[in-house]
């Protein structure tokens, strides 16, 4: 590992039969300088089978001292703030994969049964 390589651990758990996706992500290395942890959970609308409700937490937290806790901090929320929209892009490859796959098709099954009949 070089010092300028930063790794991070992703956690991700999917739950079929809920239709929920819960991604956890942090780095592992330069935690000194910073610390940044990120949960998005992933939800199937109940009132349109169509849309998928995402929401997303953020922690970014600063240990270096020196009085640059907060500049770093500031910078680094603007950053991330930037980059969410390429996140979101690839969370939304991540699910159509996922659909594609039929991951989430026994829940769709499970809502078509529960629709009144005609």
């Amino acid at each position: 590992m070089r010092g300028n390589d930063a790794y991070i651990l992703e956690h991700v758990v999917v739950d079929p039969e809920s239709g929920t996706l819960v991604s956890k992500t942090r780095n592992i290395t330069h935690t000194r300088m910073l610390k940044v942890e990120e949960k998005q959970t992933l939800v199937a609308d109940p009132f349109n089978i169509d849309r998928t409700l995402c929401k997303n937490e953020t922690s970014i937290v600063s240990n270096i001292g020196y009085g640059l806790n907060s500049r770093i901090e500031n910078f680094s929320l603007s950053r991330f703030s930037e980059n969410i929209a390429k996140s979101r892009k690839g969370m939304l490859y991540v699910l159509d994969l996922a659909q594609r796959k039929g991951l989430f098709r026994q829940r769709l099954r499970m809502e078509q049964n529960l629709e009144p009949q005609a």
